[in-house]
């Protein structure tokens, strides 16, 4: 069920042409890189040359830039960067996106792969974090020297991707994507029957969400421990980024996006960051619908982060209402924005036949077989 994107991303990314134009390279010569970037037609993976890196000052790791600029991404979507490649010796390589003026901003994209010196294909997925036409695809050297190949580099959308797996008395569904997917079954499937899984349940973070509104001097900010960092503090919020409000003039509001009507329970996240004894101790979460404030709790930002905290319990809720969480500062320090987790008292486990199911992002579910008895 895997409806793969083939539209490649990349230019010229199998070096069959010249690198100018599409390719280039930067050195930090000040901490002493030094490099050159050329095609080689005698070493490559495939096809006329391969891009080789000779690196002749080591200088300070990072500081060589293998680039191709002015790349789209589009926020919340899913990326696979491939590509070959090989050393003179046993090295490492940092692949990166990130934005193509200060503030540098890294767009989702940073791993760090062992090279040897055999041609090996590496595929390293990542999700956009923002929506721009400014992304570079990089490759980082430096810290040692040596020569680098590299050969068929692309990028590409990753598919949406929904796994089924049928067995004798039922079937397994993975949404395995960061979207909510609606997907026919067919006839004979029915729900479990238990009390295991709510009915609606979902996350509604202030990045990437169109029903995610502020009114003041509101910033969008990373805020999160750095992928393979081995050192405490370890703190994240939600997707690594959240909105920081400084000052009392401004609020947040999340469109709750209701599946059904029903009771429903609203969780509010931030992060248990270094800095957090600066944020507020009154954030005034209210549960809007209507017009009207029907539930709300005001909060301590400055402790307990990492963690989900309930603003309201089995509260009746509608879809024509419009419901809505509200956030506003009720007195000083940084108030924070982050993600809802928003869930259902009904269970969706209800034992009744469907021919179709909705999945949340990165969801599942098991269906079971309806059996039919002979005469």
């Amino acid at each position: 069920m895997n409806q793969a994107a083939d539209r490649e991303l990349m230019q010229n990314g199998g070096f069959e042409d010249e690198l100018s134009g599409t390719w280039s390279l930067w050195c930090d010569t000040k901490s002493g890189c030094a490099a050159k970037a050329e095609r080689d037609m005698r070493i490559k993976y495939s096809g006329e040359a391969a891009a080789r890196i000779t690196i002749t000052g080591a200088g300070r790791q990072g500081g060589i830039e293998f680039t191709q600029s002015r790349r789209s991404l589009e926020q919340g979507k899913s990326y696979n960067s491939t590509f070959w490649a090989r050393a003179s010796r046993p090295m490492e390589l940092l692949v990166i996106s990130s934005k193509g003026s200060p503030n540098w901003d890294n767009y989702g994209l940073s791993q760090t792969v062992p090279l040897t010196t055999q041609w090996q294909s590496v595929t390293l997925t990542f999700e956009a974090r923002r929506t721009v036409q400014d992304a570079r695809i990089q490759f980082l050297f430096g810290g040692e020297t040596g020569q680098v190949w590299i050969d068929e580099v692309s990028l590409k959308e990753r598919g949406e991707e929904v796994f089924r797996r049928d067995f004798q008395h039922g079937l397994v569904l993975l949404n395995g994507t960061r979207r909510r997917q609606t997907v026919d079954v067919g006839d004979g499937y029915m729900h479990l029957k238990g009390a295991q899984a709510p009915k609606y349940q979902y996350i509604l973070d202030d990045g990437g969400n169109e029903g995610f509104q502020t009114t003041g001097p509101w910033q969008e900010i990373e805020l999160g421990t750095k992928e393979w960092h081995a050192i405490p503090p370890y703190y994240h919020a939600w997707n690594n980024r959240c909105h920081e409000l400084t000052g009392s003039t401004g609020e947040a509001t999340w469109d709750l996006d209701l599946r059904g009507p029903g009771q429903y329970t609203i969780q509010v996240w931030w992060a248990a960051a270094p800095d957090a004894n600066e944020w507020t101790k009154q954030a005034a979460y209210e549960v809007v619908a209507a017009g009207r404030v029907l539930a709300g709790a005001t909060l301590d930002q400055s402790q307990a982060g990492d963690q989900w905290h309930t603003i309201a319990a089995d509260l009746s809720l509608a879809p024509q209402d419009k419901p809505c969480v509200r956030l506003k500062n009720g007195g000083g320090g940084v108030l924070v924005a982050d993600a809802l987790h928003v869930f259902s008292a009904e269970r969706y486990n209800d034992g009744e036949a469907v021919q179709r199911v909705t999945l949340e992002p990165m969801d599942g579910i098991i269906l079971g077989r309806i059996e039919t008895r002979g005469p």
